[in-house]
Parts: structure tokens; C-alpha cells; sequence
């Protein structure tokens, strides 16, 4: 049962503000019962959110503020099962609060930009993490509080130009930004992926004809400046001769590279 209520006030035809609760839950997985000797709780979540919104024909620009109550969020604790794969449980306490911008204005009938942005914290209230120990084949545990969930950056942003110099064909640049993320629950300096930011290219033209409704080709080029970064990964810490030691593992992500489409639509 997920209900969700709000409210929205048109103050005039230009500004509208909203309000709104919202609850969502989640079973735990299959390989959550499985890795789990404690039987793992669903997961809860409360989301309260209020904005203000300004649309008009040249100029659309929003901002929502944003909580997110958790209970029993499952994350990632630091073990392993059997096969190697990293074990969730329910973390207990943990929220996620922020702020969303969203712009976009169009300069004239060519030229149009817009742009977006997250600022958010996401936190866990206590949580145990569980460090291998090699020398004694059990595990070391400690507990932390107030940090920062895995893969939670605490920014991300982007914004795109466009341009159509003729009808049927648009041109855009886009630039997306992503900060810095912890790979565990420990927020551990040491153990991060760092923020990087890319530039991607799009071309996009349309053709109608008599046979068929419209013929659209579509080019993008990826990674346009050709970046060297990860967008994911994982790390694994462990004692060996009673020292701790902790392995990151990325996903290094692809230079610059072309996607190529063509859709036709009767």
C-alpha cells in the first residue's frame, strides 16, 4: 500500500507552488533472504516534498525541496556471500534530504538552454560494518554514525544548448556533472569514486515524406573531450597479519564514441 496526497496552488497563469506526502515500500530480494541469517524487513520510506514552479513561453524554472525518511533501507554492509557478492541488511535509520533546480529559456526561435541541478545529503544514522579477518577466518566489525550512503554524490548537475539552424534539424551540447561518491557505508576518504564530468554531442534531423509519417537520423557523440573516468565500482577491505588492508575496484568508462540511430514512424 503506497499512498500519496498533495496539494497544488495555481497563483496565476505564470506561478504555481505544491506540496506533497508520499509513502513508498520495497520487499527485500531474493538474494537478500538467501545472504541474510537474520530475516531481512522490507523497506520503508516517507517522502515529503514542497516547490515552486514559473512557466511562460520563454522561461521555465522550478525548485523542489525534498525528504526522504527511511526505515530498513537495505544497503551494503561489507560482507561477501558465498560466491562473492556483496551482502545487504537493513540499515535501521537513514534519510535523504536536497534540492532540486530545473531552468530552461529559450533565447529565441533557435537557441534554447536549460539546465538542472541536485544538492542533497544522504545519511545513515548507525550502521555496522563487517571487515574480514584472514588470519582468524572471522570477521572484525565497527559502527559508525551519521554517514554518507554508498553511491549517494552529494551534487550532480547538467545543462544542454540547443540549436536549429533549419527546421528538422537540432544541435545540442550537453554537460553533465556527478561529485565525488563513497564506495561503502564508511565514509572512508580513502574508498571513493571521484566526481568527473562529461561532454556529449547530439545531432538529430527529421524528414517527412509521402510514405511514411517522418524518417528521424540521430547522432551522438559521447564523451565528446574523452575523459578518462569511472562511473561505478566496488571496494573490499580485510586484516591480513593483523593490518587492515582495502582494495578499490572501478569501472573504467568508455573514451569518446559514437551511437547512430535512424526511426521511422508510419
Amino acid at each position: 500500500f503506497n499512498p500519496k496526497g498533495g496539494i497544488l496552488l495555481r497563483i496565476n497563469h505564470t506561478n504555481a507552488v505544491y506540496g506533497s506526502a508520499s509513502v513508498g515500500n520495497k520487499e527485500p530480494s531474493r538474494a537478500d533472504y538467501v545472504d541474510n541469517v537474520i530475516k531481512p524487513q522490507p523497506e520503508s520510506m516517507v517522502d515529503y516534498e514542497t516547490g515552486y514552479r514559473f512557466n511562460s513561453k520563454k522561461l521555465l524554472a522550478g525548485i523542489n525541496f525534498y525528504y526522504m525518511d527511511y526505515k530498513n533501507q537495505l544497503v551494503v554492509t561489507g560482507q561477501l556471500n558465498d560466491v562473492g557478492n556483496p551482502v545487504r541488511s537493513n540499515a535501521g535509520k537513514s534519510y535523504r534530504y536536497g534540492t532540486e533546480i530545473e531552468l530552461k529559456y529559450n533565447l529565441n526561435s533557435k537557441w534554447s538552454v536549460e539546465a538542472n541541478a541536485t544538492f542533497s545529503k544522504n545519511k545513515i544514522k548507525y550502521f555496522t560494518e563487517y571487515i574480514d579477518d584472514w588470519d582468524t577466518y572471522g570477521q572484525r566489525n565497527n559502527t559508525y554514525k551519521n554517514v554518507t550512503i554508498a553511491y549517494s554524490p552529494s551534487i550532480i548537475s547538467a545543462i544542454a544548448l540547443s540549436w536549429k539552424p533549419v527546421n528538422g534539424l537540432q544541435l545540442q551540447l550537453i554537460e553533465k556533472y556527478v561529485g565525488k561518491q563513497f564506495l561503502d557505508n564508511t565514509q572512508n576518504e580513502s574508498r571513493i569514486l571521484k566526481s568527473y564530468q562529461t561532454l556529449d554531442a547530439r545531432i538529430n534531423y527529421t524528414v517527412q515524406n509521402l510514405l511514411t509519417r517522418e524518417i528521424n537520423f540521430g547522432l551522438m557523440i559521447n564523451n565528446v573531450l574523452n575523459e578518462m573516468y569511472s562511473s561505478n565500482g566496488y571496494t573490499y577491505a580485510h586484516f591480513s597479519g593483523d593490518k587492515l588492508y582495502a582494495d578499490n575496484y572501478l569501472y573504467p568508462q568508455a573514451g569518446i564514441n559514437l551511437l547512430g540511430q535512424i526511426t521511422v514512424k508510419f
